[in-house]
């Protein structure tokens, strides 16, 4: 499968519902060609919601490759909707990746995103 040369500025939307008010979820670049890094801050007990939206792209389904050792993620392929929650007391740092299967009117791609978490 060939890979989009695209730089895409993915905008990750509904950051916390408001049960999780102090989940906070830094800014993102994605590119298909690179593994993409995002930092994600929760609370205990406490979860992050999000959704990927890309106006040059229609995104087809994700995945996730990588489950958090310390929490969990699942994702809604009708609406392309993360929610990672940590296990219990869990304070520390966590780790995920989400891969993203996309095309445009000429190409089909993919691409990882990884989440750095901190439960405070």
């Amino acid at each position: 499968m060939k890979r989009l040369v695209l730089l895409a500025f993915a905008a990750l939307l509904g950051a916390a519902l408001p049960a999780s008010a102090a989940c906070r979820i830094g800014k993102m670049q994605f590119d298909f060609d690179h593994l993409s890094h995002v930092d994600l801050e929760v609370g205990p007990g406490e979860y992050c919601v999000g959704r990927f939206d890309f106006s040059t792209l229609k995104i087809t389904r994700i995945e996730v490759p990588n489950q958090p050792r310390n929490g969990l993620v699942r994702i809604e392929q009708k609406t392309f909707e993360w929610k990672y929650r940590p296990f219990g007391p869990f304070r520390g740092k966590d780790m995920f990746a989400i891969k993203i299967f996309a095309e445009n009117a000429r190409k089909a791609s993919d691409g990882v995103i990884q989440f750095n978490v901190i439960v405070r």
